[in-house]
C-alpha cells in the first residue's frame, strides 16, 4: 500500500514537472515568432531562448 502512494506520488510529480518543461518551450516559441517578426537573426533568437536554429527557421 505504502509502494502504491509512493509511487503515485512520483507519478504526480513528474507530470506536474513535465507540464513546466511543456510550458517553458511554448513561451521560448512564442518569442521566437515575435523576435522574427521583428527581424533578429536567427543565431540570435537561438542564443536568447535556447532554442535548435531548425526550430526558429521553422517559425
Amino acid at each position: 500500500m505504502y509502494d502504491q502512494e509512493l509511487k503515485r506520488k512520483w507519478d504526480n510529480e513528474a507530470v506536474r514537472e513535465q507540464s513546466f518543461l511543456d510550458g517553458e518551450q511554448t513561451k521560448a516559441l512564442e518569442i521566437a515568432r515575435a523576435m522574427k517578426e521583428k527581424g533578429f537573426e536567427s543565431f540570435v533568437i537561438a542564443e536568447l531562448t535556447n532554442l535548435a536554429i531548425e526550430e526558429i527557421e521553422k517559425l
